[in-house]
């Protein structure tokens, strides 16, 4: 029987794509035991503003020595920070109310570390956007070796026969997965069809709040509903 997984690091409020690639897989697993990195997508995240766009940043008390899992949030104060600067940001939008309704998990989960808050508001976006794939963490997961090495484990652990990478991970990949029996194909991010967005000129690249926050109970249709034989999600080793 055949099984496809993805292993990635979590985000804080993603954007779109990373929520495209949870819903083509049976299994994705939060890849929460490997180094924490500064200045990435982990702790921070785009949303359209009046003046622009721009940042909005969970602050941590961590650094290259941790792990992701290990990472701690610094203090509170951020989150009401957060909840003015989207809806200053949205609260014009035709589905408000919907983000409104997704943003209490910021007050509500009670993380202390970033991998638990990110993991929550990801698990709740996943279930506004019907997304049923199973989740889990890396670090529950018996693995050995470093990066392809590693992620070759994880996937024999689970049984998956196909593996879903992002396309950085071309510059480091090579026939290691072919060579474990592991079908290897490459997320393909191209082609989303933009949408009405508030605050100036289109950007992709911005948390999916934005996409949610102005085409409610459509947004999948924006991220995997539009898509057909002639625009897949993923392609083969022929891509790289």
């Amino acid at each position: 029987m055949e099984k496809t997984a993805a292993i990635i690091q979590t985000a804080y409020l993603p954007w779109k794509g990373f929520f495209e690639f949870v819903q083509d897989v049976d299994v994705f697993v939060f890849y929460d035991n490997v180094q924490y990195s500064k200045r990435g997508w982990i702790n921070r995240n785009r949303i359209k503003s009046p003046l622009g766009t721009r940042w909005i940043t969970v602050p941590v008390r961590g650094s290259t020595k941790f792990t992701i899992q290990e990472t701690e949030i610094s203090g509170n104060e951020w989150i009401e920070s957060h909840c003015s600067a989207l809806k200053q940001s949205y609260k014009s939008s035709p589905h408000w109310g919907l983000v409104e309704e997704l943003i209490r998990g910021l007050r509500t989960c009670e993380a202390k570390t970033i991998s638990q808050l990110n993991q929550h508001m990801i698990r709740e976006i996943c279930n506004f956007l019907k997304i049923d794939t199973e989740l889990i963490c890396s670090s529950e997961i018996p693995q050995h070796g470093r990066k392809s090495e590693r992620l070759i484990s994880i996937l024999n652990h689970l049984g998956a026969t196909r593996y879903i990478s992002g396309p950085a991970a071309k510059v480091y990949i090579g026939n290691e997965f072919k060579e474990a029996g592991i079908e290897l194909k490459w997320k393909d991010y191209s082609g989303y069809p933009e949408y009405g967005q508030l605050h100036g000129q289109f950007d992709h690249e911005v948390s999916v709040l934005d996409l949610i926050a102005m085409t409610g109970n459509d947004a999948s249709k924006y991220i995997w509903g539009w898509r057909d034989s002639t625009s897949p999600s993923y392609t083969g080793m022929e891509g790289n």
